[in-house]
């Protein structure tokens, strides 16, 4: 009998791309169900919504409650009762499976999760407990650490629960791998022969490819044809090249040399292609896979019978239930009427079968967009998104396919689907919303800024982060009136935000990075743990240490050695070894404040008389780190006002025990004060977002792919394996199961970057804006663009224009016409409240050219030339500290500069060695200015003279330079070393690629304050 529901509502299957309001459908389609449900079953239906992350529950929760509010006032109850909507990330729907049936398991239905750092603590005690005495493990301890051991027995454990039918590799396993490999091999080989007698060559390469494609029988032959095969290849030569040949077969010719022989062929002779490599590691893995089976079990009835699971254990355990008592997973799914499914591109293999077990015949409405697909390292494959759309369709279901973008302008529009239409036949073109009106193809959507200065002398700036906040700078002057929350920054890596966030805080644009570390693992987050921990307990040594070597409670390393030699059992019981400090003082009135006012008051004013809010509000002016710190005082005090109230409890559980639909981990706060900032976000990050201006750092770099497993668990064929030691070294060495699925994996990781820059550009209403600096990396977003960026410009199309840029350029400070973005002050010395320009040297040179307008450099060559400038740079001022014996193991190029240097007479450069000072930094105060740099080299000589050395890999002709920065060097030292103004230093800079040295005498004060700092 079909169940009222199902009679309701059939199977929907949603391909939603961006921008085509995925949640406005979503959000209506819950809501007009309960509508008609209710009408026809008179009463609320149970409906269960779920997606990816965290983020995205709590927009669809706070989506469905506006629309209920504004459209449907009488579902309000209905969107608010938990038990009639339920709306989660697939962790909150296990969870609330197990919640109800997992005693069938022996979980206790009040179990608890783990986070990661108890998860691993129960695993080393049970297997330490449990396992030392077992023969096999004292045999791996002789080739594996007890870590390694455990991040082993860990993977496997996953493994084994997810996948039943999972073992590890054999000899007979390795071998059919082989064959698999060679097969592909032999493939390859054919297509070059054919392509060879395609090009119409000469007789010799006819001759050639005829004695290859003899010898292909014998890579059918296992090992022993391999190895046969191996010695006819070495005999084979290849015919020369002749200026007959066509350019067809001179590319042929050269991929025959780089990469048939060269790499694939060298690699046939590697150990996992042996049957020796073979028999070592399924010993290894015998003996492993005994011991890791017996592990996994223990660990299992351990986790449930003390009530502790991890997070990932949520959906291991609901599979494991489901596949030995499937009638729980009827009786759940007949719990409710209508599942929902979102981001459906992110579901993993694995989670498909748990979500079919769950909702069985109940209807289901999925909805996503595999263009959108980007969590391959948690498993999610874009292939599901299209197997469950014709799966829907079988099963007489609806499709639908929401193609009309309504979040990007129509020009913009046309300018992605250009872009991504032109990657390959994974992305399809969204419709434009015109609402009547024509495309403009004037209308400027995007700036493609390859910067390559080749005639201009690389001034130690970041040239790509300051055209991106340049070009930031032009938009605000085209648009005043923009929000700068409007704006974001978009990239892969967090460290590219933070290079950005740098020069947007040096030109005083106010941002705000979303941070996606973990905010437990903050370095401001374990400055105020390890300072509540003090306070709460002062006889934790290693804590006190800690503290101690913290900016804010800094003990000099020489008086804490006092105090923790002979400390016995407490070092703050040795502290009368340094009584009169500052430091210890300070936390003998905090120590005795906490008894008078309390813990958490004290530790309040601790932060603000430390200073370290007021620090961080100046080093930070996002306001991000002070919001976090904020925020921690915040759940310190949440937790104060629960009865029973347990500091040390509190402080124990810090990041440990994590709530389920915080799964993806407890994220930065924001800063409550200036919201209107420019946002530095990943791409991840950005899902589900948009905003008007989008710009995107290093599109020149190719994308990141993985080039070794620690530990493989091949998903076509079930085959475990982990990395071995071999030879004589003990490296540990791949095999033949890591290497084909890496070659699938690489494969899966090369699509997946091309939609990952999809994400980034679809967030975009208005404009893109794409950087880069320096050559274009193979594979990159750049080397895929179609668009012509060989000539700086306007390019005008069809549907709408772009601008090229090749210069660099520099921004001006920000200031807004609202009043700016002022900094405030909390408790301040009178040093933190003067308004100082901080300058580095190089800024004081930002402003002149040192280059003639006629040179040219190629960029490749001089960023070479800069990379391996830099090692000699730090071999050269290292001299004072090594003896010969280290120096004859340097390259030879860097031994000639060596010499060069040491034997170079006027100035005498062995003496200022020997006598003088290296990587001087120095920190200047000149009126309302503070410079800061480093000099190289200066020294006293023995006569008396000064001599101030800078040293120089770059070329000669841009002496000038170096010059300019030595005047400022001089104003420094004579101001450290109190010299008159006019103190002869004299000046050297020294080449010793070219083996040149030039010399000058010091400008005086005054003339060097003219030139460098005066206005």
């Amino acid at each position: 009998m079909s169940s009222p529901s199902s009679e309701l509502k059939p199977s929907q299957f949603v391909r939603a791309g961006a921008g085509a309001g995925k949640t406005y459908s979503l959000t209506h389609e819950v809501l007009d169900y309960a509508k008609t449900f209710r009408l026809k079953e008179d009463r609320d239906p149970k409906v269960i919504v779920t997606t990816f992350t965290r983020k995205a529950t709590q927009e669809l929760k706070e989506r469905l409650l506006i629309l209920a509010l504004e459209e449907y006032p009488d579902l309000v109850n209905f969107v608010n009762s938990k038990s009639k909507l339920h709306v989660s990330t697939i962790h909150g729907v296990t969870d609330l499976f197990l919640k109800r049936y997992g005693i069938i398991l022996g979980l206790d239905p009040n179990y608890k999760i783990m986070g990661g750092l108890e998860s691993d603590r129960f695993i080393k005690s049970l297997v330490s407990q449990k396992y030392m005495g077992r023969a096999e493990l004292q045999s791996l301890l002789e080739i594996y650490n007890f870590s390694t051991l455990i991040d082993l027995f860990k993977k496997s454990a996953v493994y084994f629960l997810e996948d039943p039918s999972a073992r590890f590799c054999t000899p007979e396993d390795f071998e059919k791998l082989l064959n698999q490999d060679l097969l592909q091999f032999k493939t390859c080989l054919l297509e070059f022969s054919r392509d060879v007698r395609e090009c119409s060559p000469n007789e010799k390469w006819i001759d050639f490819v005829a004695q290859l494609e003899d010898s292909l029988h014998l890579l059918e032959n296992g090992p022993q044809g391999l190895q046969e095969f191996l010695q006819i290849f070495a005999d084979l030569k290849k015919p020369r090249k002749g200026k007959s040949d066509s350019p067809e077969l001179q590319v042929l010719s050269d991929f025959f040399t780089k990469d048939l022989k060269a790499k694939r062929v060298k690699k046939l002779s590697e150990p996992e292609y042996t049957k020796e490599f073979w028999d070592y590691s399924a010993e290894v893995y015998r003996d492993f896979e005994s011991l890791s089976r017996d592990v996994c079990q223990d660990l299992l009835a351990t986790k449930l019978k003390q009530g502790k699971i991890d997070i990932h254990d949520l959906e291991l355990l609901t599979a494991k239930l489901l596949n030995e008592e499937p009638s729980t997973g009827r009786a759940f799914s007949h719990e409710w009427d209508y599942w929902l499914v979102d981001e459906f591109q992110d579901t993993s293999p694995f989670q498909l079968k748990i979500l079919e077990q769950l909702i069985g015949d109940r209807p289901k409405y999925m909805v996503g967009d595999p263009q959108q697909s980007i969590y391959l390292f948690r498993g999610a494959r874009s292939r599901v998104f299209f197997e469950t759309q014709e799966e829907v369709k079988s099963q007489g279901g609806s499709l639908d396919f929401k193609k009309l973008n309504r979040r990007s302008h129509p020009e913009t529009l046309h300018f992605i689907n250009d872009l991504f239409t032109s990657f390959g036949d994974q992305f399809a073109a969204m419709d434009p919303h015109l609402e009547g009106k024509s495309v403009d193809s004037t209308k400027k959507v995007a700036e493609i800024w390859c910067i390559n200065d080749k005639d201009e002398v690389d001034l130690g700036i970041d040239k790509e982060a300051h055209s991106l906040v340049y070009a930031i700078e032009q938009l605000l002057k085209k648009e005043p009136n923009i929000a700068l929350d409007r704006i974001c920054v978009l990239a892969r890596k967090n460290s590219t935000l933070t290079r950005i966030a740098q020069v947007l805080s040096e030109f005083n644009y106010p941002f705000h990075i979303h941070s996606s570390s973990a905010f437990f693992e903050r370095r401001e987050i374990l400055d105020c743990i390890a300072l509540l921990r003090f306070i709460l307990n002062p006889h934790d040594n290693k804590n006190f240490i800690s503290l101690c070597r913290s900016p804010w409670f800094r003990i000099e390393d020489d008086i804490l050695a006092t105090i923790t030699r002979d400390s016995g059992f407490s070092h703050w019981e040795n502290r009368a070894q340094a009584e009169d400090h500052s430091v210890i003082k300070t936390l003998e009135i905090y120590l005795k404040r906490s008894r008078e006012c309390g813990i958490v008051q004290c530790f309040e004013e601790a932060l603000t008389e430390s200073l370290m809010l007021d620090f961080h509000w100046h080093r930070d002016p996002s306001g991000r780190v002070e919001a976090n710190i904020w925020k921690f005082i915040y759940l310190l005090q949440l937790e104060e006002r629960n009865a029973g109230f347990n500091p040390f409890s509190f402080i124990d559980q810090l990041g440990k025990e994590i709530q389920i639909e915080e799964s993806d981990g407890e994220g930065d706060a924001v800063a409550i004060l200036e919201p209107n900032r420019i946002n530095l976000m990943t791409v991840h990050a950005s899902k589900g977002l948009e905003f008007d201006h989008i710009f995107i750092p290093e599109i020149n770099k190719k994308p990141r792919t993985k080039t070794n497993l620690d530990f493989t668990y091949n998903e076509d064929n079930h085959l475990m394996s982990f990395r071995v030691p071999w030879g004589d070294e003990g490296a540990n060495k791949g095999n033949l199961n890591e290497k084909l699925w890496l070659r699938h994996l690489n494969e899966e990781e090369l699509l997946e970057s091309q939609r990952v820059f999809y994400v980034a550009c679809s967030r975009a209403v208005k404009s893109i804006h794409l950087f880069w600096e320096k050559e274009i990396e193979e594979g990159s977003w750049a080397d895929q663009l179609p668009f012509d960026f060989l000539k700086e410009g306007r390019v005008q199309t069809e549907h709408y224009s772009y601008d090229v840029f090749k210069c660099h350029e520099s921004p001006q400070a920000y200031s807004s016409t609202d009043g700016g973005f002022e900094k405030r002050t909390y408790f301040q010395p009178e040093s933190l409240q003067e308004e100082e320009k901080s300058l580095s040297v190089s800024e004081l040179l930002q402003s002149k050219k040192y280059f003639a307008k006629d040179s040219v450099l190629n960029w490749v060559d001089r960023s070479e030339k800069a990379n391996r400038g830099t090692e000699i740079h730090q071999y050269l001022e290292s001299l004072k500290y090594l003896e010969d014996s280290d120096i004859k193991h340097w390259p030879e190029d860097v031994q000639r500069a060596v010499e060069f240097v040491r034997n170079f007479k006027e100035p005498p450069l062995a003496e200022v060695i020997e006598r003088g000072e290296v990587e001087f930094g120095f920190i200047l105060n000149l009126d309302a200015s503070r410079i800061e740099g480093q000099i190289d080299l200066w020294g006293q000589l023995e006569n008396g003279d000064y001599w101030l050395i800078d040293y120089k890999t770059g070329q000669a002709k841009y002496k000038a330079k170096a010059f300019d920065q030595m005047n400022i060097y001089a104003l420094a030292l004579r101001h450290l070393k109190g010299l008159k103004e006019d103190h002869p230093i004299h000046l050297a800079a020294v080449f010793p690629l070219e083996e040149k040295v030039f010399c000058q005498k010091a400008k005086t004060n005054s003339e060097i304050k003219e030139q460098f700092i005066s206005g």
